[in-house]
């Protein structure tokens, strides 16, 4: 199977931007299609994802060390609830409130 930037940013849940970052780097294995498409094997997308998985856990390099950061940071936006509205009190509270004219209290 073929991904394009696009589909990999959905399945790592990050934006285009940081995956063009990735092939800059030379980190991200890719090939080209014509003179500007960027496609990636999944085979070899998912042999990266082990391969970094394995690294971070065994001493990362710096480039590991970023990637596995962003790993993080998506794990905890993963698992982290996102707060409640309803839950919020805001400064705004009161400000439907009648308003009472002054010296009538």
């Amino acid at each position: 199977m073929i991904l394009t930037v696009k589909n990999l940013a959905e399945r790592w849940r990050t934006s285009p931007g940081q995956i063009y970052k990735l092939v800059r780097a030379g980190s991200l294995p890719f090939f080209r299609i014509g003179d500007k498409g960027i496609r990636f094997r999944l085979s070899q997308i998912e042999s990266y994802e082990c391969d970094s998985s394995n690294t971070a856990a065994s001493g990362p390099s710096t480039a590991q060390t970023n990637e596995a950061s962003l790993n993080d940071a998506r794990l905890v936006r993963q698992i982290e609830p996102r707060p409640n509205a309803a839950s919020q009190t805001t400064r705004t509270s009161n400000w439907f409130a009648p308003l009472t004219p002054r010296g009538s209290s």
